[in-house]
């Protein structure tokens, strides 16, 4: 699998059969749950998802735009906007675990 395919796919979410887009913004949450169990600081949790977010986001229409080719216009299989959006829509949320 090519990396373009991997991104676009969000580590191959993408590729299930059924309801992709959901799988996509399932492997934006447990990325995000990993990184909740590991104990970040509110403030660091709240970095990491911002770099993760524009990271991803450039990688995300660099390999929409190589598979376009392939695959045409907007197909089911590239779920990485779905990933990013899932972290934007959990950004400001506060962590507060009791």
């Amino acid at each position: 699998m090519t990396a373009a395919k991997l991104i676009a796919t969000s580590l191959g979410a993408g590729f299930l059969p059924k309801a992709p887009g959901t799988f996509g913004a399932l492997v934006g949450f447990m990325i995000s749950l990993g990184l909740f169990w590991v104990g970040l600081e509110y403030h660091v949790f709240q970095w990491v998802h911002i770099i993760a977010t524009s990271i991803c986001y450039f990688l995300g229409v660099w390999s929409c735009q190589q598979l376009e080719v392939e695959w045409g216009h907007d197909p089911s299989m590239i779920v990485i906007d779905e990933t990013i959006g899932f972290w934007i829509s959990i950004l400001f949320l506060p962590i507060h675990v009791e």
